[in-house]
């Protein structure tokens, strides 16, 4: 994996695991920690980090996964709750850390692993913040694991490190695209909840693409151009279509 890793913890209930996925992201070679809420460290904490503490003490703390995100151009929502089907976008289809190492593999940029809590992972509405989402797949019916284990197994798959062939859409531009293709499913005419799904499965497939910023400015272009061409639906012909700023 090429990409420049980072790890974000979302509202975790132990301290001690904390410490534990700090000494696996030492272990890899990774060092940026995000915390999302607030985690009281105590020497437990440092038994479990071991040679990893520093790891612990330069960790970054947000009030919100959006705001942990924010800096990231990618981010991979972790979790052991499958989809259905396929039609059922806000978890499936979900990428192995085999498949998403093959599919990222040559790509630069910054690439967040999110981490749910270890009680009860991310909620829907954070999963639906993230760009990918990944399942590690397990022989049993009991497919959750410890945090830093889960960690573990990302990190080996992904394996950080090697030079990048090329840089990923940066996280403002995807953002943009994301936004962009909202306003063209909104011009549609789109009852609330199928174009809450089109959003989604439109965020699903362009994070699972991962989008040269070239890649990203032209489709951003093309989804202005069609919003352009899109007709108020009947009925609604006082509908402001002001001209939308082009994003370069």
């Amino acid at each position: 994996m090429t990409a420049r890793l980072g790890v974000v913890l979302v509202e975790p209930v132990s301290d001690g695991n904390v410490g534990s996925v700090a000494r696996v992201m030492a272990n890899f070679g990774v060092d940026e920690l995000a915390v999302v809420g607030r985690c009281p460290l105590t020497e437990f904490t440092r038994a479990m980090a071991c040679h990893a503490w520093d790891v612990v003490e330069r960790r970054r703390e947000f009030p919100s996964l959006a705001r942990a995100l924010a800096g990231f151009d990618l981010s991979v929502a972790t979790t052991a709750q499958r989809g259905d089907s396929d039609r059922h976008p806000l978890r499936a289809p979900t990428q192995t850390p085999e498949q998403l190492a093959a599919r990222l593999g040559a790509a630069g940029g910054r690439v967040a692993l999110v981490l749910g809590r270890e009680d009860r992972g991310l909620t829907a509405g954070e999963v639906g913040l993230c760009d990918v989402v990944c399942t590690i797949p397990t022989p049993s019916d009991y497919g959750s694991l410890n945090v830093s284990h889960a960690l573990a197994i990302l990190l080996y798959a992904l394996r950080p490190g090697a030079p990048a062939e090329y840089e990923l859409a940066s996280g403002k531009l995807m953002r943009a695209l994301y936004r962009r293709g909202d306003a063209l499913v909104s011009a549609m005419g789109y009852p609330e909840g199928r174009a809450r799904k089109a959003g989604l499965v439109l965020r699903r497939v362009l994070g699972r693409a991962g989008l040269t910023s070239q890649e990203a400015h032209t489709l951003n272009g093309v989804l202005r151009d069609a919003d352009g061409m899109v007709q108020p639906p009947e009925g609604d012909g006082s509908r402001n279509r002001e001209a939308r700023p082009r994003i370069d």
